[in-house]
Parts: structure tokens; sequence; C-alpha cells
């Protein structure tokens, strides 16, 4: 079949933004720089209290809708409120510090053109860019089809700045679960999965500019992460517990570390035990012995921060 025969499918752009006046100017003139056209931008301001909304005001531009939340309710409720407005037969999310280079969207439009209907969602990669401007590595990824065990283990897909969905699939799950405060992304990408398969576009259409210093960006507090991770471990506990052997020793060797990173010896030792099972032991009282360490060292850490 010739796809260019069909019509163009709309794609709906939602960027929710709270208090980023500065920077999501550059993440919506990123989406009017698209190749591809026929899309619509969603502009989800959830209760800023700078100058975004004077920014948007001026701003005459058919194709852009300004969604003005009267008090801040989070990522994920500002995310579902622009879902539920977005029109198009495809949805694509972008933070408002993030930006696309000028071809993402006609990619993953011609990507899910050439995939079977069971295909929900497509990513790409994401390219790290420094706060003093400079390109840093790039995050490049090829796991596609259905690969939920290793999902659960670790957020292959990455950004929500990467994905593409179909709505169809979307709608049914009510979209983003407003009681996950970190790790939104995550927690979808594993409840779609249930329901369709994931393809990769391997190639960096996404600038993931990183600030150490910013607050705000929730990867940045990693409290926040934790409380994520073990919200997801709550919610998806029967499809944890039914994962095969080494890959539950992954997931609890990534927990282990999370857990030392906060100074939490106690959950961090219990992750320890189940990331060594079957290790003679004297390894484990050496390995036990390096990461109480590390984790009394990272509790100083914290407490002088701040």
């Amino acid at each position: 079949m010739n796809s260019t025969l069909q019509p163009l499918p709309l794609v709906s752009v939602i960027i929710p933004t709270y208090n980023r006046a500065g920077v999501v100017r550059r993440a919506v003139q990123s989406v009017l720089n698209q190749d591809y056209r026929h899309f619509e931008v969603l502009v989800v301001d959830d209760g800023s209290t700078d100058e975004t909304g004077l920014f948007f005001r001026k701003i005459n531009n058919d194709r852009l809708q300004f969604i003005r939340l009267e008090k801040n309710v989070g990522g994920a409720q500002a995310r579902n409120i622009g879902l539920n407005r977005a029109r198009g037969e495809f949805v694509a999310f972008l933070d408002s510090d993030d930006e696309w280079l000028p071809s993402k969207l006609t990619k993953q439009v011609q990507k899910f053109r050439d995939l079977p209907e069971e295909y929900g969602l497509v990513y790409c990669g994401l390219l790290f860019v420094h706060h003093n401007g400079k390109p840093g590595k790039e995050y490049l990824m090829n796991a596609s089809g259905s690969f939920l065990d290793d999902l659960l283990v670790q957020n292959l897909i990455g950004s929500m700045s990467s994905v593409m969905v179909k709505k169809r699939f979307l709608q049914p799950l009510g979209g983003f679960d407003p009681l996950m405060k970190s790790c939104q992304d995550w927690e979808l990408y594993i409840r779609l999965m249930k329901m369709c398969r994931f393809h990769a576009v391997n190639e960096a259409l996404v600038r993931y500019h990183i600030d150490k210093d910013d607050r705000s960006r929730i990867s940045n507090r990693i409290d926040s992460v934790l409380q994520g991770h073990v919200r997801l471990m709550e919610k998806f506990k029967d499809d944890y517990d039914c994962l095969p052997r080494e890959k539950k020793i992954r997931h609890a060797k990534r927990m282990t570390n999370l857990f030392l990173e906060v100074g939490d010896w106690g959950r961090a030792s219990y992750f320890l035990k189940q990331s060594s099972a079957g290790e003679s032991p004297l390894p484990f009282f050496a390995k036990q012995t390096w990461c109480f360490l590390k984790c009394i060292r990272n509790k100083i850490r914290k407490k002088t921060r701040f």
C-alpha cells in the first residue's frame, strides 16, 4: 500500500508547564518549526506565577491553544487536561524545558504508517544538552515489540518528550496517574505495554536540557524519584513477583543503589540481600560492608548539602 495517498493524521502536542516562562517559548518554537505541519499545540499552564501567561497572550497562531489552570495540579493532571482537549489521532508530549529537532514528528508519523496496527507507541533517542548549551551524550535505545519484563526493571523509553502515542490506546487507560509524584511516564509505559507494542526510532530527535541546579525537574530530586519507584512496585506487585530470577536480581541492584543514594540503609540492605541471593557468605559480607560505608557517606552529604 502506498501510504503517501492517505491523508496526513493530526498530531496533538501537549506541553505542560509551570513557572518556566524563560524556556517554554523555546519548546513551543521547536514544535512550530516541525517540517510535519498537521499538528495542534496545547500548552497547559499549571498555575504559573511568572510571566508565562503574558508571553502566550502575545502569540497569535491558530495551531496553538493556551490552557490556563487557576491552581497548580501537578504534571500528571496537567497532561490529562491537555489529553482531554486533544483532537489528534496521535498524541506527542513535550516537557517545557526540552525541544525537538525539526524532523521529529515526520519520522515518528512515518514509522507508525509503516508498522502494524498493534503498535501504539513510537519513541526516539535523546541528545543531552548541558546548561551552557554544549551537547553531551546521546541516549539511544532500540527496544521494540513487547518487552514488559525489561520495562519493569528499568525505564527503557526515557523522557515523555521522546514519545508519540496513538490516542485510542491512551484513552481507555485514563491517561496519567495523578497519585504518581514522579515516574509518571514510566508508570504509563507499563500500562500501555499491556495493551500494545512499542517501536524505537534509533535517532536522537529530542534535545534534553540538563540543569543540575534546577530543582523543579523531578529527575534532579532523588527522594521524589525513589518514592516513584516504591509506588511502582506497589502498583505492579504481581508483575514484579512474576519476573524471572535474573531480572529480579537486576531490579534489586537498582533499588539497592537508589536507597544507598539517599542514605536509607534499612531498605538498601533489604534489596542488597535480594540482589545477592545464592552468593557465598564472604563475598556478600564484603559487599554489605562496602554498601554500608557508602550509605553513611551519602547520608552525611545529604545533611550538609542544604
